[in-house]
């Protein structure tokens, strides 16, 4: 049998070779993350100086994509729809791009490296991030939006297209039967007009005091009328003369009252005369 004092031995130098082995590998841990540490701080340094260079490209990778894409939205529905998912990882990756910066500024930071100092708005993730994809006033929108936008605007342009045609250098003439056509087809029952052309028949002396604009426009509906043939009968033209009565003469210190009604009637008390009102 083996004796209390042997075994204590033998428990005594299993302890310290624990206790050693446990060193080494406290050192080892320690040794691997203080090399990690430095590799980062390598990294940090380097990805700060590299961002702007890195984003530039990202961002100018994911526009070039975005235009592809909206010139393919009025070529091939298919085509798009892949540009679509190509963009989208892109300016996702221009983000990722922002996100390792902060990164590396932490990094930097907690090595003693950079001020603690808060970059609000500075940091381009969030609200400054390059490109919103699910958020924001200019957010990313989805693909049917996009279609429908892209649709809308070439719509637009394409409703904005102008005639060829240059009426300062044609050189054909109009004859007399193409000219009536014209009229004809241009003739367009307007009362007013109709009215005015009973003024001009029936009292040619107030006619002939209207605008000489005015006039050439009757003078032309007249045109148009006669060459779609209605020859309905006029109207009656009614021409009122309408007198301006001269004011009542008052002495600069006379005193002039009105009264419109008397107490408790609604009706004037007395008839005007002709030196008072």
């Amino acid at each position: 049998m083996t004796d209390i004092g042997t075994l204590t031995a033998a428990a005594t130098k299993a302890a310290e070779a624990l206790a050693a082995e446990q060193d080494r590998q406290n050192a080892a841990a320690k040794a691997d993350a203080d090399a990690r540490q430095a590799r980062s701080i390598e990294w940090a340094w380097n990805y700060v100086v590299s961002y702007n260079p890195r984003q530039v490209e990202a961002s100018q990778k994911a526009t070039d994509t975005l235009a592809a894409l909206t010139e393919a939205v009025t070529v091939d529905l298919a085509l798009a729809a892949r540009l679509y998912l190509d963009v989208t990882r892109e300016m996702a990756f221009a983000n990722a791009l922002g996100d390792e910066l902060v990164k590396a500024r932490s990094i930097l930071k907690a090595a003693g490296e950079l001020p603690g100092v808060y970059r609000v708005g500075h940091d381009p993730v969030g609200d400054n991030a390059p490109f919103h994809l699910t958020h924001g006033l200019v957010r990313f929108p989805s693909f049917i939006e996009l279609v429908s936008e892209t649709l809308d605007k070439q719509r637009a342009m394409a409703s904005r297209g102008q005639s060829g045609e240059t009426p300062e250098t044609y050189e054909g003439k109009a004859s007399d039967g193409l000219k009536a056509e014209a009229l004809r087809r241009e003739w367009l029952l307007a009362q007013e007009f109709e009215l005015m052309l009973a003024l001009r028949e029936q009292h040619p002396d107030s006619y002939a005091r209207l605008d000489p604009a005015q006039r050439a426009h009757v003078e032309a509906y007249a045109r148009t009328r006669a060459a779609a043939g209605y020859d309905a009968p006029l109207p009656t033209a009614v021409v009122e003369t309408v007198g301006v009565p001269e004011p009542v003469p008052f002495a600069p210190d006379e005193t002039v009252r009105f009264r419109l009604y008397s107490e408790g009637k609604h009706e004037p008390s007395h008839p005007p005369t002709p030196d008072r009102w």
